[in-house]
């Protein structure tokens, strides 16, 4: 059997399927394993990772995991555990860690160490997974898009320059940690995997207030105790309740603001670089990350007799942040005309776009309420007066 590995190439190919990508896991016959966004045609597999396209004959193809097909088996597996079941939870662990679900390996760690703190086997597997998360973060910022300033003065690609004497946006300021964990709880969907710990005796306080044995309370894993909390508590127990990584629907954010935001928005949209009506912050930590979404949640614009959102979970097509990033010839409603803004992506079938789609479909339905967080500067000495990102501006721009 022959087997074929093309890298380029195949963009144009890609761009005429109809078949959307997916993230997953495609394993060979001959013992290759390429992760990435993962395209079925009818006699090949594609993987794109990081720019590179992968061509994988039908004939030399093992296996395909898709990400959120792990995410459902791991929820299958988890069910089936004891509360107290430390050797089970290490070998799902060890199965997500093999197949590239590294996030989900950490957690289900998290609740083996919560339930026996000194297991060796938990602390090593940690251990192996805590490696190989860091090493995937360094080889990340490697391939980070850098903004390179142009030879001759002119404008970076992508950016609008401001009007002569207009008002430039102030970024505002950053979300604190407390206001970030209540994101994360609005945005956490049930059944979805995430890391929980508990501050005081918030556990003592909810079983009490609802009446529960607190042994059967303590049956529960951490994620439930922590679902239950968050949706039945008081306020002040929800706060007493942290989310210690990201739930999935900001682990995808962080991929789409990497590979579409970051290339397409921030040369522009960012402190005291344009008059777009909103400025981002660059994403260097989790402050800047949920901020960023925050701003793009709470951006709206009417045109026409139609107000449109930057992310609408209803019809995630129809979000500004999907129509603004196509060309001004191809966006429903079109992104503003600028000098140099061309899109940040060509065509709708750009895997970039479809991410962002999914992003979008992905999130909590119900949009949970966020008007009682102010993000406009604290004082206003020490930032520059501006519209507030989180009003409605007159025209839009990304």
């Amino acid at each position: 059997m022959q087997r074929s590995w093309m890298l380029g190439g195949v963009v144009g190919l890609l761009l005429t399927s109809s078949v959307w990508a997916r993230p997953g896991i495609v394993k060979t016959r001959d013992g290759q394993t390429v992760a990435g966004d993962v395209t079925e045609l009818t006699d090949e597999i594609i993987v794109e990772s990081r720019g590179i396209h992968t061509t994988i004959d039908r004939d030399n193809l093992r296996s395909i995991a898709y990400s959120d097909t792990i995410e459902q088996e791991c929820r299958k597996r988890v069910a089936k555990l004891t509360a107290y079941d430390v050797a089970g939870r290490v070998e799902l662990a060890q199965w997500l860690f093999e197949n590239k679900a590294y996030e989900l390996a950490r957690t289900i760690l998290h609740d083996a160490a919560q339930i026996q703190p000194r297991n060796l086997d938990v602390i090593e597997m940690s251990r192996t997974v805590e490696r190989q998360i860091l090493l995937e973060q360094n080889e990340a910022r490697k391939h980070a898009p850098i903004q390179l300033a142009a030879a001759d003065g002119a404008p970076p690609a992508g950016a609008i320059p401001a009007a002569a004497g207009g008002e430039q946006p102030a970024a505002g300021r950053m979300l604190t940690p407390e206001e970030i964990n209540l994101i994360k709880q609005d945005e956490w969907q049930e059944g979805q995997l995430v890391r929980v710990t508990f501050k005081g005796d918030v556990r003592r306080k909810y079983t009490a207030k609802e009446g529960i044995e607190p042994t059967t309370f303590n049956r529960m894993t951490p994620v439930q105790q922590g679902w239950a909390i968050v949706k039945n508590g008081t306020p002040e127990m929800k706060k007493d309740v942290l989310l210690v990584n990201d739930p999935p629907a900001f682990a995808m954010f962080k991929r789409v603001q990497q590979s579409l935001i970051a290339a397409g928005c921030m040369s522009c949209h960012t402190a005291g670089k344009s008059q777009g009506n909103f400025a981002l912050h660059a994403p260097n930590d989790d402050a800047a990350t949920y901020t960023n979404f925050l701003i793009l949640q709470k951006y709206q614009n009417k045109i026409g007799d139609r107000t449109y959102l930057m992310i609408d979970r209803s019809r995630p097509e129809d979000s500004l942040l999907v129509q603004f990033s196509l060309p001004v010839d191809i966006g429903q409603p079109p992104h503003p005309k600028a000098q140099y803004y061309k899109g940040a992506v060509r065509t709708r079938a750009d895997v970039r776009l479809k991410a962002a789609i999914d992003w979008i479909t992905g999130l909590n339905p119900v949009v949970p309420d966020y008007s009682d967080i102010d993000l406009e500067p604290k004082a206003a000495s020490e930032h520059p007066v501006a519209p507030s990102p989180t009003t409605r501006p007159a025209a839009p721009h990304q």
